[in-house]
């Protein structure tokens, strides 16, 4: 029942990894601007023509550098190791969307605005799912969680200030390499406000029936995070 379990979570874990990384593909697609969690990626994919997937690999990379820094000397290597391997995991994913959706570009405004509605409802139905599986975060929240016990801040504050620092840095790539802003619109903003709202919504209905299915004990039994 126990291996039962973890391969309920593993598959979990990767449905919603998959999920997640179709909506950062839709939303960059969308003509509309990337997300916050993934401007700076797509920033540098832009300026430099490397692969959005294999960029965010390198972003999602020095976020868990940022991590070990501030950990030492009680690095939880085990949680870093989960973290880098769903880097990876996510990175393909996106190279994979990223190609199929190539000639996926909306031409009308309307139609830019409704794939930029489904990304959000994919990404937030995606971090539900991949999250409610508990096994280890991404690593911007990884990193945000990591800020705020260290400077004994609230989790939402730290990722305000982290996704408001992201996009200006990304506004700031592609103005230096590209002479003007690119890849940040009003939909960044868009998903900044509405992820949140549908995160919750979908955590309302979600979470409850995967807790059920991947385990035993109730929620406030486990930690936050629980390597298999």
């Amino acid at each position: 029942m126990l291996k039962k379990r973890h391969i309920y979570r593993t598959a979990i874990y990767l449905a919603g990894l998959a999920t997640a990384s179709a909506g950062t593909v839709t939303a960059v697609q969308s003509q509309l601007g990337a997300s916050p969690i993934t401007s700076m990626a797509n920033s540098i994919s832009l300026v430099s023509g490397v692969r959005l997937g294999t960029c965010t690999i390198f972003i999602f990379a020095v976020f868990i550098m940022i991590q070990i820094v501030l950990q030492y000397p009680k690095i939880k290597f085990l949680w870093l190791s989960f973290q880098l391997l769903s880097s990876f995991i996510f990175g393909l994913y996106v190279n994979f969307f990223k190609s199929l959706l190539t000639n996926f570009i909306p031409q009308s405004y309307i139609g830019q605005l409704a794939a930029m509605a489904v990304s959000i409802v994919m990404m937030s139905f995606g971090l539900v799912v991949f999250m409610s599986a508990d096994i280890a975060p991404m690593p911007p929240e990884g990193m945000i969680m990591v800020i705020a016990e260290k400077l004994g801040l609230a989790f939402h504050n730290v990722k305000i200030t982290v996704d408001c620092l992201g996009v200006s840095l990304a506004c700031l790539i592609t103005f230096v390499g590209l002479g003007a802003v690119t890849g940040i619109r009003e939909g960044t903003v868009i998903s900044a406000f509405m992820i949140g709202k549908c995160f919750a919504l979908f955590s309302k209905y979600l979470k409850p029936a995967i807790d059920r299915l991947c385990f035993k004990e109730k929620p406030e039994n486990r930690t936050a995070v629980n390597p298999i």
